[in-house]
């Protein structure tokens, strides 16, 4: 018997994935140079950051959830309703201005809701790619002007990211010996 660190399975999809992230990633840069012959923005700096920083929250998240899969058989099908939960509650299908404009709600019960939507370090990463990599949408399809790149929520979500990562892991190692004795 050769012994296979536990880690490895988990890490392979995530790394695999990842890879075909920065494949997807190239397709737009080219897309980018060919089509667009623009000027590159210098917010794009931060795109390396934001990279390690969703790839340090995607392992996190990974490795608690296939820790979980291991011993309850439902997460696998809780896990696919979340995902397409957040296809609508995430700033994917519309950006987050639009969030921020709406003032349907009484003014203290949504700055409170606007605040914690606006922290979930899913939405940081997807405004952060969008305000990073593209220019501001006009101001009459979003109700108001666009919104700076937020670079506070940024370091806060990295720091998360890695606390998600950290807790992830340790989780992992506690129950990875007991992966053995499920059937």
């Amino acid at each position: 018997k050769v012994y296979l660190p536990r880690e490895i399975i988990p890490l392979s999809l995530i790394i695999s994935n990842f890879i075909h992230f920065m494949m997807s990633w190239m397709v737009f840069f080219i897309y980018w140079y060919v089509f667009r012959h623009g000027p590159l923005l210098v917010t794009m700096l931060w795109f390396p950051y934001l990279l390690i920083v969703e790839l340090m929250l995607v392992t996190g998240i990974g490795l608690f959830v296939s820790c979980l899969n291991v011993f309850y058989e439902d997460v696998k099908h809780i896990v696919t309703v979340v995902m397409s939960l957040m296809l609508f509650l995430l700033p994917i299908m519309y950006v987050s201005e639009q969030i921020v404009y709406t003032g349907r709600l009484s003014s203290r019960f949504h700055g409170l809701l606007l605040k914690l939507y606006m922290l979930n370090p899913i939405t940081v990463l997807i405004n952060g790619y969008r305000k990073t990599l593209l220019e501001a949408p006009s101001s009459v399809a979003i109700g108001g002007p666009s919104l700076p790149l937020d670079v506070p929520a940024l370091l806060f979500t990295g720091v998360i990211s890695f606390l998600i990562l950290c807790a992830g892991y340790a989780y992992f190692n506690s129950r990875k010996w007991q992966f053995v004795e499920r059937p």
